[in-house]
């Protein structure tokens, strides 16, 4: 083995080094737009394009979890206004775009490249391995314009409801007696003494 000076090198950890994204609002880049027209839907993947975390869903990392920064834009007849009002952010963001036309062209590659404000915030899971629910990463949320990025508000974490508990933990695998203790102690993990079977383990149920 040759020689090899430390004296004057810093040390630096191996793994969980990458940066934990913060619940906010963030410029963003559309990378990808994959139209599912059998549901009539547009799939929006974004990353972030400006800051500190620039560039940050171009990590290997997420290659396989397009769930984790996309938007989903609806064009079904009784979403029509919230499109309407989603392609208007994409128009005051880019200078010289129209949104609206491209989309009602058929144009909807045309989104690829555009730049456009998103917030993003946490949103309550659980976990199938310590049998917690606990605030995930944060995901994409709301569009809104790049101008309005700077001032907006960090959303607050979207808190699963009873009942979305309770399928959260159905589809873990969960038995019925084991939700029903979970319930019981206000879905806090029940102490060991109460009648649960052991927590199935598996990947995070991120959809």
């Amino acid at each position: 083995m040759k020689p090899i000076n430390l004296n004057n090198i810093e040390e630096k950890n191996v793994g969980g080094d990458f940066p934990q994204l913060k619940p906010g609002a963030y410029a963003c880049k559309v990378t990808e737009v994959i139209d599912h027209a059998d549901r009539e839907y547009l799939d929006v993947l974004l990353d972030i394009c400006v800051g500190e975390f620039e560039g940050y869903f171009s990590d290997k990392f997420y290659t396989d979890k397009p769930w984790s920064h996309h938007i989903i834009l609806s064009y079904k007849d009784a979403n029509l206004g919230c499109l309407k009002r989603n392609l208007r952010m994409f128009t005051e963001s880019n200078t010289g775009f129209d949104a609206e036309a491209a989309i009602m062209g058929g144009q909807d590659q045309m989104l690829v490249g555009k730049v456009v404000g998103c917030t993003f915030r946490e949103e309550e899971y659980y976990d199938k391995k310590s049998g917690e629910f606990k605030l995930g990463n944060p995901r994409p949320d709301r569009l809104i314009s790049t101008a309005e990025v700077e001032g907006a508000k960090v959303p607050e974490p979207r808190m699963l409801k009873d009942d979305e508990k309770r399928k959260a933990m159905e589809r873990a695998g969960e038995s019925g007696r084991t939700i029903d203790a979970y319930e019981d102690n206000g879905w806090r993990k029940p102490t060991a003494s109460a009648p649960v079977a052991d927590v199935y383990t598996g990947d995070v149920p991120f959809m």
